[in-house]
C-alpha cells in the first residue's frame, strides 16, 4: 500500500482479520521523506473444515448508506477472509459475481445472492435467492404475511431474524411487548421456515452481550430449532469491519472459490455452526459429537471438551457451559495461553458432567475484553441500555443435544412439559412432585401451560405449591412469572 501522510510519528499495523496475526511498527516520517515499511503476518487460528460466512453484508452502492462501494466491499471480503459472503442489501437482490470476477477476486470467496427484507415488523435475511426471482413485498403488516411472501417469491432455504433486540420502526421483535424471554412465546404467528437468528451482530451489539444467546436457547427449549448466527451487518470499509461477527459452518472449505452452496446451506440449517466475534468456541461431547449433533448418552456420564481459539491479539476471560439455557459450569481465566496448547488455542478443558435425567442441549460461550486497537475495534452498544460502554469479544458453540431418553431425537423442554401437564394437570401436588427430576426450563414451560389453562400464577394457593417444589422447579416458576410480568408491563405502557 502507498500512503501519503504529513510529517510526524506513526504506528503502522498490518492484519487480515480474525484468523491472522497483527504486525506493528513505529515510524517517524520527515517532510519530503519516503519510507518503506515491511511487515509480516501469519495464519494463527485453525479453522480447517469450517467455512467462514458473513450472512449480513451491505454496500453503499445498493443500500444507499455507509461508505463501502461494491468494489471496496469485494476487497474487504477477500481481505478479511470471508469465504461465503451473503449479499443482503435492503429489499434488493444483488449478485456479487460480476464485480468479484472483474476485480480478479473470485478465487477468494464464493458469493451468494440474498436480501435483507427490511420491514416495519422486523428485518429478515433470506438466501440463497434464485436469479430472476421477484423481490418480496416488504410492506406487509404481519410475520405470517411477510414470511409467506418471502417463501412465495424466493423459497429461500435460510430465513434469519436479524438483531431481534434492536428497535426499528417502533418494533423490538424480542422485546417484552411481543416476546416472553423465558418460554419463547411470541405474539406474532411463528413459521417453521424462520430457521435462524442473529445472536451476534457486530455492527449492532448489545449492552447485555449474552441477551440474544439466552433468547436463542429459550427458543430451543420451546422446540424451535433455530441456528445461531454471527454477522457483521457492515455498511463500511473501516468503521464496522465486514466479518467481525461471522458464522463458521462445518463443511468442506478447501477451495474458497468453489464452495458447495447446497452443502453449506444444509449444514447451516442443521446447526453445524460456530459463532465468532473475536473468539471461536468448540464444544465436543464424548469425543465425537459437535454443534448440530445429537449425542447418545443413555445411563452414562458425559465427557465435554471445550477449546477456545483466537489470534494472539484477542483474549478469553470467562467460559460458561449451559444446559437448556441454565448455567451449569463456569470458569474465570486469568492466565496466558498455555505453552502446551497449539498456536491459536487460547484455552482448553475437559469436563465430566453427571448423567442428565432428560434430554438437554449443551452450549459453551467464551467471552473476553473488547478490542480497542484501531486495527479491529469492537463497537460500543448500538442502542445502549446501560451507561457501561465496555465491549466484549465472544465465541459460542452451536447446540449439542444429549439424547438421554434414547429415542434418537432431541426432545425440548416444552415437549416434556406438555407430557407432564397432560398427565397431572388435575392434581397440582402430583404435577409439582413430578418435576423433581426435571430442570428449571421444563418447570417454566409447565408454569406457562398451567397459566394458559386459566390458572393464575398470582393465585396464593398456586404460589404456595410452587414454593414447596424442588429448587429447580421453584426457579423455573419464578423465572416464568417474572418474564410474564415484564410482558404485562410492556403491553400496558408502550
Amino acid at each position: 500500500a502507498r500512503l501519503q501522510l504529513p510529517a510526524g510519528q506513526y504506528t503502522v499495523y498490518a492484519g487480515r482479520g480474525f484468523e491472522y496475526s497483527v504486525a506493528r511498527k513505529e515510524v517517524t516520517v520527515a517532510a519530503g521523506e519516503s519510507l518503506r515499511v515491511a511487515l509480516e503476518i501469519r495464519r494463527e487460528v485453525p479453522t480447517d473444515g469450517y467455512v467462514a460466512c458473513d450472512t449480513h453484508v451491505h454496500t453503499l452502492t445498493h443500500s444507499g448508506h455507509g461508505d463501502a462501494t461494491i468494489e471496496e466491499r469485494m476487497l474487504t471480503i477477500a481481505g478479511e477472509g470471508i469465504e461465503l459472503p451473503i449479499a443482503t442489501d435492503h429489499n434488493k437482490h444483488i449478485d456479487y459475481e460480476p464485480t468479484a470476477r472483474a476485480l480478479n477476486l473470485r478465487t477468494h470467496f464464493t458469493p451468494v445472492m440474498g436480501n435483507e427484507v427490511t420491514t416495519s415488523r422486523g428485518h429478515f435475511n433470506i438466501f440463497p435467492v434464485p436469479s430472476g426471482s421477484a423481490v418480496p413485498n416488504h410492506r406487509l403488516g404481519s410475520w405470517r404475511e411477510l414470511l409467506a411472501e418471502m417463501v412465495a417469491q424466493t423459497d429461500p432455504p435460510v430465513i434469519i431474524l436479524n438483531h431481534a433486540q434492536d428497535l426499528h420502526s417502533g418494533v423490538r421483535p424480542f422485546g417484552p411487548k411481543l416476546f416472553n424471554a423465558v418460554v419463547a412465546e411470541h405474539e406474532e404467528e411463528w413459521s417453521a421456515r424462520l430457521n435462524a437468528m442473529e445472536v451476534i451482530n457486530s455492527g449492532a451489539t448489545q449492552s447485555d452481550p449474552l441477551q440474544l444467546f439466552q433468547n436463542w436457547m429459550a427458543l430451543l427449549n420451546r422446540g424451535r430449532m433455530m441456528t445461531p448466527i454471527g454477522s457483521s451487518d457492515s455498511h463500511d470499509v473501516a468503521r464496522h469491519f465486514v466479518g467481525q461477527g461471522r458464522t463458521y459452518i462445518r463443511c468442506d472449505d478447501r477451495d474458497p472459490g468453489a464452495i458447495s452452496i447446497p452443502h453449506t446451506v444444509e449444514a447451516l440449517q442443521r446447526g453445524r455452526v460456530l459463532v465468532s466475534y473475536g473468539l471461536l468456541t468448540e464444544l465436543t461431547v464424548n469425543d465425537e459429537y459437535r454443534s448440530g449433533d445429537v449425542a447418545p448418552v443413555g445411563d452414562n456420564t458425559c465427557r465435554v471438551a471445550i477449546r477456545v481459539l483466537g489470534p494472539h491479539w484477542t483474549n478469553v476471560r470467562h467460559v460458561r457451559l449451559y444446559a437448556n439455557g441454565q448455567l451449569i459450569r463456569e470458569v474465570d481465566i486469568t492466565s496466558q495461553p498455555s505453552q502446551d496448547h497449539p498456536a491459536g488455542v487460547l484455552w482448553a478443558a475437559n469436563w465430566e458432567l453427571p448423567r442428565q435425567s432428560h434430554d438437554v442441549h449443551l452450549v459453551a460461550i467464551a467471552t473476553g475484553l473488547g478490542i480497542t486497537a484501531p486495527y479491529w475495534p469492537t463497537a460500543k452498544p448500538y442502542q445502549p441500555t446501560s451507561p457501561n460502554g465496555d465491549t466484549q469479544v465472544i465465541g459460542c458453540s452451536g447446540a449439542v443435544w444429549l439424547d438421554v431418553d434414547g429415542d434418537g431425537q432431541p426432545t425440548p423442554a416444552r415437549t416434556y412439559a406438555e407430557r407432564l401437564f397432560a398427565d397431572h394437570r388435575a392434581d397440582l401436588k402430583k404435577l409439582i412432585t413430578a418435576l423433581d427430576s426435571y430442570d428449571a426450563a421444563v418447570a417454566a414451560h409447565v408454569a406457562y401451560l398451567q397459566h394458559q389453562s386459566g390458572v393464575s400464577p398470582t393465585d396464593p394457593e398456586i404460589q404456595a405449591a410452587w414454593r414447596a417444589a424442588a429448587p429447580a422447579a421453584r426457579q423455573g416458576f419464578q423465572d416464568y412469572v417474572e418474564a410474564w410480568r415484564q410482558c404485562e408491563i410492556a403491553r400496558q405502557t408502550q
